[in-house]
C-alpha cells in the first residue's frame, strides 16, 4: 500500500512538504544529490568480476593498486574480469584505453558512484569519500601507501580529527595491507583500530616494491623520456621531498625546493643527473612550473618503477626510502628543517636508527652528493624482510583465489565487549561529569568506542583529551539515505507516523553507524547527548533495548515530571536505562518502575578513601578544607524494603547508640531495617561493629537530593539533632512535604513557625510509636498529624 494511503490528512500534507523539500535540496546541494544517486545504485546487484581501483583520490594510476592491476591484467585466469580505474585525467594512459576490459571513471561522477556501489572488489591506497558505505557483499582492500616515518592518525600534531576519513575507511576494510610488522603496529594503533577492527591485516610486503625489482629498464626509460631529459651515460640521482602542514592544509614549499635543486645541480657529481618527483600532496604546486620541466617527473608515473633505475635517492621524511632498501644503494636524508618539521608533525623513529646518510644542512649535503660512489648502500632487513618478489601474488591469492588460514593474515580484534559512547555538548555544565563517567567504565573487559562530532573548537578538543583509554571516532558527512528514508526520518522527528517509521529508522541508524564505524559488533550504547538526532540514531540501532542508555539533562528531568508520555516519545522509547547527573533524577525511579536510572557523580575520588556500606553502596568523599567530612552517595539499587531513617548529624557515638538501642531492644524492637545517616566519619567503623547486620550506617551527605530521596522511601524519619542546628534542613524538608518530628526542649518557640510537631522527649514518644503503629512518612502529612493529635503525649 502506498505510504500516502495510510497517513491522515495532516500527515499527508507533512509528507508532501518533506518530499518537496528534499527535491529542493537535490537541486541545490550536489553532495546530497551524489548520496541519492549512490544509494539508488546500491539497490542493484553486485558485479562479481569487477574491480574498482583508486590511488590518491584519482590523481594517478600508481602505487600498490597499480602493482596488483598490472599483475592481473596479464594473468589469463582473470581475463574475464572488468578493471575500473578512478582517474581524474586519463590522458596519460592511452596504452590501457585500448584494452577492452579496462575502463576509466572520474571521482564523484555518476559512473564512479555506480562502480563504487556495484563493484565486487574495491582497492584503494588512501580513502573513499565520506558518503562511502561498503556493502557486506563487497570486498575492500586498503593498501595504504608506505612504512611510516612520519607520525600518523592520532599521533600527528594538529587537529584531533584529521584522521577521520582514513580511520573510517580502515574500519570498513576487509583487508589492510602492511609491508612489515612496524607498519602494522603504527597504522592500527594510530587510527584506534587495535582491539575492534574485525578484518585482517595482510602482512605480505608491498606489491609496489615488487615493481622495483621486476620493472624492465627499457620500459621505465621509455615512459620517462616522454616527459624529462635523460642522459643514458649518467647515473640517476632522485630527489623526492615530502609534504609539510596538515591534511587539507598542505604548505606550498615550491620556492625552497627550487632553491635546493639549484644547489644540488651545482654540487652533484658530474657522473650523476638529478631528477625530481614530489609527494602527491605537493604535486599541485609544481605541475605547471616550466622551469622544472626537464627534470620534473609527473605524478602519474609510478614511484617504484622509477626507483628500479635510481642509483642515489635523496629525500627528507618521505617513506619512499623504506621501499628503496631492497636496492641496497645509497640514501641521503636531507633534514634541513628537522626542528620545524618535528615540531609540526613528528616522526616514529630517530634518524640515527634508519641506516641512511644524514645531511642536516647544505654544507653536509654538498659533501655527500659530491662523491656518491663513496657512499655505502643502505638497507635494514626488518623493514623489507617480506619483500621476496611474491607480495603481489600473496595478495591475489587471498583476495581473488579465496586462500585462507595463511600465516601472513593477522587478526587484531581482542573479542572484548564493544561499548559505543556518543558525547557532545561540550559547553554543557555536565561535560566534566560525562568525561568522568566514561573514564570510570571498565577497560579491562571492554573496548570503549567514543563517537563525537567534527569541526571541533580548541576547548572541545581539550575536553576530549581528558578521556582515557578510549577509541575516538568522528561523525562527519551527511546521512547516507535516499529520498524515502530521509522523508521517513523527518516524519519521525516530528512524531508523525512512528509505527510505519520504525523499520526504516532502524535502517537509517544502521547506515549511519556502519558508515562511521564499519560492521563492528556493538554490545552496549551510551548516548551522552540531548540532541534528538542522536537519540533517534542510537535509539533505533538494532540491539536490545536493555543495552541502550540515554543521558538526561536538567531540562529533561523537569519535562519528565510534567509530561506523562516522555518515555513513550519516539526518541526516548527505545532506551531502557537513563543516566543523569542531577540528583533530583532519583525521585523519578519510584514513579517509573520499568525505567532504571543510573545516578552518577564524580569528584576526583579514589578507592582508597571511598566508603562502601554493607549493601555495596558507595559514598564518594567531598573535600572540604582538606577534610573528608561530606559524601555523595552512588545509587546502585533502590531500597524497596521497609526501613527507618535516623538523622544523627552532630551527635556523639554514645548518643547514637542510646537511640539505636531504644529502637531495637526490649519492647521497642522493630522489624524494619534501620539506616542511620549523617554520621561523623570517625564513628562509622565503631557503629558498623555494634549495629545488627541488617542495619546500615551512612556518612554525612552533601546533596540535599540524596537525603530527600532516603526520606521519601523511609517508613519513619527521626532527627536527633537540636532544632537550632538542624533548622535549615528541617525547613527544606517541610517545604518539600515531609512532616518532621523533632525532640528539642530548648527551641520550642520555632515549632509554630516551621509547622512541625514538638516531641518532649524520645523516651515518652517511642513507646507510643511502637504500640500504636503510627503512619509512616509515606502518608505522614495527614495521618501522623491526626493520630498524634489524639494521643495524650
Amino acid at each position: 500500500m502506498p505510504q500516502e494511503n495510510i497517513l491522515n490528512e495532516a500527515q499527508f500534507d507533512l509528507f508532501h512538504h518533506y518530499e518537496n523539500k528534499y527535491e529542493h535540496i537535490l537541486e541545490n546541494n550536489i553532495g546530497q544529490k551524489r548520496i541519492e544517486i549512490y544509494n539508488n545504485y546500491k539497490a542493484e546487484a553486485i558485479k562479481p568480476k569487477t574491480i574498482l581501483y583508486e590511488t590518491f583520490h584519482g590523481k594517478s594510476l600508481t602505487d600498490n593498486p597499480y602493482a596488483i592491476f598490472k599483475n592481473l591484467i596479464i594473468n589469463k585466469k582473470f581475463s574475464d574480469y572488468q578493471h575500473i580505474w578512478v582517474i581524474n585525467d586519463d590522458e596519460p594512459y592511452e596504452e590501457y584505453k585500448k584494452i577492452k576490459n579496462v575502463k576509466f571513471v572520474s571521482v564523484n561522477s555518476n559512473e564512479y558512484l555506480y562502480c563504487l556501489a556495484t563493484s565486487k572488489y574495491l582497492i584503494n591506497n588512501t580513502s573513499f569519500p565520506p558518503y562511502f558505505l561498503k556493502r557486506k557483499e563487497q570486498v575492500y582492500l586498503n593498501t595504504w601507501h608506505g612504512t611510516p616515518l612520519k607520525t600518523l592518525g592520532k599521533d600527528m600534531k594538529g587537529p584531533l580529527e584529521q584522521l577521520k576519513n582514513l580511520q573510517r575507511n580502515f574500519i570498513q576494510a576487509d583487508y589492510i595491507l602492511s609491508p612489515n610488522k612496524f607498519t602494522t603496529e603504527k597504522l592500527t594503533s594510530s587510527h584506534n583500530l587495535v582491539g575492534i577492527y574485525n578484518g585482517e591485516v595482510l602482512e605480505t610486503g608491498y606489491p609496489r616494491i615488487d615493481l622495483i625489482t621486476e620493472t624492465k629498464e627499457k620500459e621505465i626509460l621509455t615512459k620517462l623520456e616522454n616527459y624529462i631529459k635523460l642522459d643514458k651515460n649518467k647515473k640517476i640521482a632522485l630527489y623526492a621531498p615530502t609534504w609539510r602542514g596538515n591534511v587539507g592544509e598542505e604548505k606550498d614549499i615550491k620556492k625552497e625546493i627550487k632553491d635546493i635543486i639549484k644547489n644540488m645541480k651545482d654540487s652533484l657529481d658530474e657522473s650523476y643527473q638529478l631528477v625530481l618527483k614530489v609527494h602527491p600532496l605537493l604535486y599541485k604546486f609544481f605541475k605547471n612550473d616550466s622551469e622544472l620541466g626537464d627534470i620534473f617527473i609527473p605524478d602519474f608515473i609510478d614511484m617504484c618503477e622509477i626507483l628500479s633505475i635510481v642509483d642515489l635517492l635523496i629525500t627528507d621524511y618521505s617513506s619512499v626510502f623504506f621501499d628503496f632498501y631492497v636496492k641496497n644503494k645509497p640514501i641521503i636524508l636531507y633534514t634541513y628543517d628537522k626542528e620545524d618539521y618535528l615540531r609540526e608533525r613528528g616522526t616514529y623513529l630517530d634518524f640515527n636508527e634508519l641506516g641512511c646518510h644524514i645531511a642536516n644542512n647544505q654544507k653536509e649535503l654538498n659533501q655527500l652528493i659530491g662523491d656518491p660512489d663513496a657512499l655505502e648502500g643502505c638497507s635494514i632487513k626488518k623493514f623489507i624482510e617480506w619483500q621476496d618478489g611474491s607480495s603481489t601474488e600473496k595478495v591475489i591469492d587471498v583476495l581473488f583465489n579465496g586462500k585462507t588460514n595463511v600465516n601472513y593474515a593477522k587478526k587484531i580484534d581482542n573479542k572484548k565487549e564493544n561499548i559505543l559512547v556518543f558525547i557532545d555538548e561540550f559547553n554543557d555544565k555536565d561535560i566534566e561529569n560525562k568525561i568522568a563517567f566514561v573514564n570510570s567504565m571498565s577497560k579491562k573487559d571492554s573496548n570503549i568506542i567514543v563517537l563525537t562530532k567534527s569541526n571541533l573548537k580548541y576547548e572541545e578538543e581539550e575536553a576530549l583529551k581528558k578521556l582515557k583509554n578510549i577509541k575516538l571516532f568522528f561523525r562527519f558527512g551527511k546521512l547516507n539515505v535516499n529520498k524515502k528514508l530521509w522523508i521517513d526520518y523527518m516524519l519521525s522527528m516530528k512524531q508523525e507516523n512512528p509505527h510505519l517509521s520504525e523499520k526504516n529508522l532502524e535502517q537509517v541508524s544502521l547506515n549511519e553507524i556502519n558508515r562511521l564505524l564499519g560492521y563492528i559488533d556493538i554490545n552496549k550504547i551510551y548516548n551522552l547527548s540531548s540532541d534528538k538526532f542522536w537519540k533517534n540514531i542510537l535509539g533505533n540501532f538494532p540491539i536490545f533495548k536493555e543495552l541502550k542508555h540515554q543521558y538526561l539533562n536538567k531540562d529533561d528531568i523537569e519535562l519528565i515530571k510534567e509530561d506523562d508520555f516522555f518515555f513513550n516519545k519516539i526518541e526516548n522509547k527505545n532506551f531502557n536505562h537513563f543516566i543523569s547527573f542531577e540528583a533530583s533524577a532519583l525521585t523519578i525511579s519510584n514513579e517509573n518502575k520499568d525505567i532504571q536510572f543510573i545516578y552518577y557523580q564524580d569528584k576526583e575520588w579514589t578507592s582508597k578513601n571511598t566508603i562502601k556500606s554493607r549493601d555495596n553502596r558507595y559514598f564518594i568523599p567531598i573535600l572540604t578544607n582538606a577534610i573528608n567530612d561530606q559524601f555523595i552517595m552512588i545509587y546502585q539499587k533502590i531500597l524497596d524494603e521497609r526501613f527507618i531513617l535516623v538523622d544523627a548529624e552532630n551527635k556523639s557515638f554514645k548518643d547514637i547508640m542510646n537511640f539505636y538501642d531504644a529502637l531495637t531492644q526490649g519492647i521497642l524492637s522493630r522489624e524494619e531495617r534501620i539506616i542511620i545517616v549523617n554520621v561523623d566519619y570517625i564513628h562509622l567503623e565503631m557503629l558498623n561493629q555494634e549495629m545488627k547486620e541488617k542495619d546500615l550506617v551512612f556518612p554525612k551527605l552533601k546533596e540535599k537530593a540524596d537525603f530527600y530521596q532516603l526520606i521519601q522511601k523511609a517508613e519513619y524519619y527521626f532527627v536527633l539533632d537540636d532544632l537550632k542546628n538542624a533548622y535549615s534542613k528541617i525547613a527544606y524538608l517541610t517545604e518539600n512535604g515531609i512532616n518532621v518530628k523533632v525532640c528539642d526542649e530548648s527551641f520550642i518557640n520555632e515549632k509554630t513557625k516551621l509547622g512541625i510537631e514538638y516531641i518532649p522527649n524520645w523516651e515518652v514518644f517511642l513507646p507510643f510509636f511502637n504500640k500504636y503503629e503510627l503512619p509512616s512518612s509515606r502518608n505522614i502529612i495527614k495521618g501522623l498529624n491526626e493520630r498524634v493529635g489524639k494521643l495524650d503525649v
